[in-house]
C-alpha cells in the first residue's frame, strides 16, 4: 500500500497544493499516476489522495464518474463532444456560469473557487484548470506530471481564455464548485467491475460474457434497450461481436448501432418499428 506524507495543507482549495503536489506521497510519482487535470481541479483533498481508490481499468477520474454510469460506459451510446463533457461535469454538481466571450472573470464568495472546461475539436478532449486565492490560474498537465502554474510557454495564468493552452482553445465553459472541492472516485461497485473485465482483456471472451450480464444490471434502469442488448449478446452474441463491444470500450467510442440501443421516445411510441429503432433519441 502506498504511503501518503504528510501535508500543510488543509483543503483541496489551498492555493499551497500545487506547491506541496510532491510532498504529499510517498512516492510522488504515485500521486500523479493517480490524478489528472480533473481530479486536480475540482476534486476534494481526501479524492485527490486516495491512490488505492484508482485500482480499476479507468485508472484516474473522470468527469461524471462518480455520479453514476462512468463516461467509459457512456461513450459506447453518446458521441465524445463538448456538449457530453458539460453534461457529465454537471452531473458531478458542477454549477456552469453563463460567462461569454471576454467577460470578466467574477469574483465568488469565499466558499466558492471558479474552474474551467477547456476543449479541443481535434481530440475531442478536454482540460481542466482551477483559479486560485491569489487569482492566477493552475492545472495538471496529464497523469505523468506534476501541476504547475505557467501554461506552455512559461507563462502565469490570469486568464485561461488567453494562455498557451496546446490546442485546448475550442471552447471555455467556466463552473463553480465548493471550494473544498468535490467527490471525483468511482463508485465501489463500478470499481469492482472494471476490475472484473482485467481477464477480457487478455482474449478471454467467456470471461467477457458473464460480465456483460453484470453490465447489463447496471444500466437496465437508465438505458433499458442496452440492457436488453447486453443480455442477448452475452448469451447469443458471435465472438466478433464480443471482440468488437471491446474494442469500443477501450478506445471510448460508439458502438455500430448505438442508435438502436438507446431508449424508445415516446414521440415514436406509435411510428413504424423500424423507423422508431432508427432514430430513438438520447
Amino acid at each position: 500500500m502506498k504511503r501518503m506524507a504528510k501535508t500543510a495543507i488543509k483543503s483541496a482549495g489551498d492555493m499551497a497544493l500545487c506547491e506541496e503536489w510532491l510532498h504529499m506521497a510517498t512516492p510522488p510519482q504515485a500521486l500523479n499516476r493517480a490524478n489528472n487535470c480533473y481530479s486536480y481541479a475540482v476534486g476534494n483533498l481526501d479524492s485527490i489522495l486516495d491512490v488505492q481508490s484508482r485500482g480499476h481499468a479507468e485508472a484516474t477520474p473522470q468527469p461524471g464518474d462518480s455520479s453514476g454510469t462512468p463516461k467509459s460506459i457512456l461513450l459506447l451510446l453518446k458521441h465524445r463532444t463538448l456538449p457530453f463533457w458539460i453534461n457529465m461535469a454537471e452531473r458531478d454538481g458542477l454549477r456552469r456560469l453563463d460567462l461569454r466571450g471576454d467577460e470578466p472573470l467574477p469574483r465568488l464568495p469565499p466558499q466558492r473557487r471558479l474552474v474551467v472546461l477547456t476543449y479541443s475539436t481535434r481530440a475531442r478532449d478536454y482540460h481542466w484548470l482551477r483559479r486560485e486565492q491569489n487569482g492566477l490560474w493552475t492545472y495538471k498537465p496529464d497523469s505523468i506530471r506534476p501541476p504547475t502554474w505557467y501554461d506552455e510557454q512559461r507563462q502565469l495564468i490570469s486568464d485561461p481564455r488567453h494562455a498557451a493552452l496546446w490546442d485546448y482553445n475550442t471552447a471555455f465553459v467556466f463552473f463553480t464548485i465548493p471550494v473544498g472541492g468535490i467527490e471525483v472516485r468511482m463508485r465501489k461497485d463500478w470499481r469492482l467491475f472494471f476490475n472484473s473485465l482485467d481477464d477480457a482483456a487478455f482474449g478471454n471472451l467467456e470471461a467477457l460474457r458473464l460480465r456483460l450480464g453484470d453490465l447489463a444490471q447496471m444500466v437496465k434502469d437508465e438505458f433499458a434497450v442496452f440492457a436488453d442488448y447486453l443480455v442477448e449478446m452475452a448469451r447469443n452474441g458471435a465472438d466478433s461481436d464480443l471482440r468488437t463491444f471491446w474494442k469500443h470500450l477501450r478506445e471510448g467510442t460508439r458502438l455500430p448501432n448505438a442508435d438502436g440501443l438507446l431508449n424508445f421516445s415516446p414521440d415514436y411510441a406509435h411510428v413504424p418499428l423500424n423507423f422508431a429503432w432508427s432514430v430513438s433519441t438520447k
